[in-house]
């Protein structure tokens, strides 16, 4: 996770990025994988995947059901919206949810 190359000391690499060698996200990253080794810790994971399948299940039923033209998915640690039908009003809906403080990882039309 070096920011330069020990030949070319002055080539130094300037692009931003969650891992890119910060001492704190390295840390923290270095935590949590010694957590996930914890069988206690991987308990409470057991079955996440399942439970959130369900709900972006339920969810998107609830969501067809009512005729609106968005879905969720979810990948576990992201759940995204992407829209169904274009439409110019597309860009209000993520603007309301962040103005409910709910920013999603991804909202936008699927092509």
């Amino acid at each position: 996770m070096r920011r330069f190359r020990e030949d070319h000391p002055v080539d130094v690499c300037f692009a931003r990025g969650t891992f890119n060698s910060h001492p704190y996200v390295m840390t923290a990253m270095d935590e949590f994988l010694t957590r996930l080794g914890d069988p206690a810790f991987r308990s409470i994971c057991s079955g996440l995947d399942a439970i959130w399948d369900e709900r972006a299940r339920r969810l998107n039923q609830m969501l067809a059901e009512h005729d609106l033209p968005v879905r969720v998915r979810q990948p576990f640690v992201d759940l995204d919206v992407p829209l169904h039908r274009p439409s110019r009003y597309n860009w209000m809906f993520q603007y309301y949810l962040r103005a409910e403080q709910l920013a999603l990882s991804w909202v936008g039309t699927v092509a």
